[in-house]
C-alpha cells in the first residue's frame, strides 16, 4: 500500500471533515533544530524581502521551540510574482524553524511537468534554486515517518475519517517530527489532528 500511495504524491488533493484528537508528537533532536535554524535565517533573507527579527531570548530553560512544515500550497504562493503580504511577514518573523516535506517537493516537480511549455523555464529555475534553499530542511518520508503514518491511516479508519496520500504523508510527517503544519487548507489536515496555523489569516 505504501508504494501505490507513494505513485500518487503528484494527484491533486482534497479535502477532510471534521478535526480529531492530537496525536503524542516525536521532537527532532538539537543538533537538527540548530542546522535547520542557521538555515532558515539565510532562506528568509534570500527569498522573502523584510528583515529578520532578532530572535527572543529564552527565560526559562523549559522553553519550547516550535518548528513549522510549510505545506506545498504555500510553497506555490512564492512562486507567484506577487507573494501575499501576509505570507512575506509572516515567514520573516519566524523565530523558530522551517520545514518543507518531500512529498511538497515532488508536487511541485510534477506541476512544472505539467504547466505550459511557455512558463516551464522559469518554473525550472524557480523550482531548481527552491530545492537548493530548502534542502537542509527536507523532511524525507524514512521507514519511521512511514510507521507513523500508517498509525495514522489506521485511526482514520477508526474514525470513518479519510484524507489524500499526499495530505496524510505530510500529516503524518508533521506529526513524527513535532512540526506545526503551516498551511492556507486547513481542512484538508483537521482529520489528522496535527497542530496547524494559516499565515494568511
Amino acid at each position: 500500500m505504501v508504494a501505490r500511495c507513494l505513485g500518487l504524491v503528484a494527484r491533486r488533493r482534497g479535502g477532510g471533515p471534521s478535526p480529531a484528537r492530537r496525536q503524542k508528537q516525536h521532537h527532532p533532536d538539537p543538533q537538527t533544530r540548530q542546522t535547520a535554524r542557521d538555515f532558515r535565517k539565510n532562506v528568509a533573507q534570500a527569498v522573502f524581502p523584510l528583515p529578520l527579527a532578532s530572535p527572543p531570548a529564552e527565560t526559562s530553560s523549559t522553553a519550547v521551540q516550535v518548528s513549522f512544515l510549510i505545506d506545498t500550497d504555500l510553497l506555490f504562493f512564492l512562486e507567484r510574482k506577487r507573494v501575499p503580504s501576509k505570507l512575506v511577514r509572516w515567514l520573516a518573523r519566524r523565530d523558530s524553524d522551517l520545514f518543507v516535506s518531500v512529498v511538497s517537493v515532488a508536487e511541485l516537480e510534477y506541476g512544472l511537468r505539467q504547466a505550459p511549455s511557455t512558463h516551464r523555464a522559469d518554473l525550472a529555475a524557480w523550482l531548481k534554486e527552491t530545492r537548493q534553499k530548502f534542502l537542509p530542511v527536507t523532511e524525507q518520508l524514512t521507514e519511521a515517518v512511514l510507521v507513523r503514518w500508517k498509525g495514522l491511516l489506521a485511526d482514520l479508519k477508526r474514525r470513518n475519517h479519510t484524507m489524500t496520500c499526499e495530505d496524510s504523508l505530510i500529516a503524518a510527517t508533521a506529526l513524527f517530527h513535532g512540526h506545526t503544519l503551516a498551511t492556507h487548507n486547513q481542512r484538508h489536515f483537521e482529520p489528522a489532528g496535527v497542530q496547524i496555523i494559516d499565515p494568511l489569516l
